[in-house]
């Protein structure tokens, strides 16, 4: 990757100790301050006990960074979760946390990062660019077997994860892994959502919702315009009102939609316009 000229790499999983090959070790360590390196933390779940892996002390030396890996879940479904919002940071000690992708993305130049220290953290989503054939991906196999061109890898950002095929089985047989965005119905592989955050965060395109109250000061507004025109106009004007107040609904959606603004009520509004 170095002599590609990447211009750094992303572990999607944790480093929690060394194992034990001294050689391979130093090898490895070396490698990793070669370029901006960045490595998750997270916990691993065992007999019902929660244990946070954090980098080895003699890998972080060699670091550009590390955060955490771990998102917020929704539902019951235990094999496949939903992954919506940032990941979450956490507090060792007195210190702040903040996500492996927003450390990472603020290190290659991003003008704000999402952190969950945010008062409005819940009012961000993730923005995801379709399913992982939107990513260019190869295996490790190909890459040590010279099967990809030699430029491949070039001026990129390399995210490796864990695995690379969501085929290959189960979420909870592979820890978990496996993730389903609420804008797609195929589970993708948690490489794929930290790659998306990590890209959000750089190019400052996530999902924004609106201020809670301030979605209701909309609504309330078009609702009590609603009733007067149920109650005190008659047709033909209100097929005119029904008819101006849909390209205005229909032009705030479209406006949202250009600015990665995320209103979940207010294309109702436009059907109960038209009937």
């Amino acid at each position: 990757l170095k002599k590609e000229q990447a211009k750094g790499v992303l572990f999607d999983f944790v480093f929690p100790s060394t194992g034990g090959e001294e050689e391979g070790e130093a090898y490895f360590f070396e490698a990793c301050s070669l370029l901006p390196t960045f490595v998750g933390v997270d916990y691993y779940h065992t007999s019902g006990v929660s244990e946070l892996y954090v980098p080895d002390i003699e890998l972080l030396r060699n670091l550009a960074g590390y955060g955490t890996l771990f998102f917020r879940t929704y539902g019951t479904d235990t094999e496949f979760r939903v992954a919506r919002h940032f990941s979450e940071g956490i507090f060792l000690g007195k210190e702040y946390l903040p996500s492996m992708a927003s450390v990472a993305a603020k290190f290659f130049g991003a003008k704000k990062t999402i952190t969950s220290l945010e008062k409005n953290f819940r009012q961000y989503y993730l923005n995801y660019y379709g399913l992982s054939e939107q990513f260019n991906s190869v295996s490790i196999a190909d890459v040590l077997q010279k099967k990809v061109k030699v430029d491949f890898h070039n001026a990129y950002v390399i995210v490796i994860p864990a695995l690379l095929d969501e085929t290959i089985g189960s979420g909870e047989r592979y820890g978990g892994d496996l993730w389903y965005s609420p804008f797609n119905t195929k589970a993708l592989l948690g490489g794929y959502v930290q790659t998306t955050a990590f890209i959000n965060q750089l190019h400052s395109d996530w999902i924004s919702r609106l201020n809670p109250q301030f979605e209701l000061q909309i609504l309330s507004v078009l609702v009590l315009i609603g009733i007067y025109l149920i109650v005190e106009v008659r047709a033909p004007q209100n097929l005119i009102f029904a008819i101006v107040f849909s390209f205005i609904t229909f032009t705030l959606s479209f406006a949202f939609f250009l600015y990665n603004i995320f209103f979940p009520v207010l294309l109702p509004n436009l059907l109960i316009w038209i009937a």
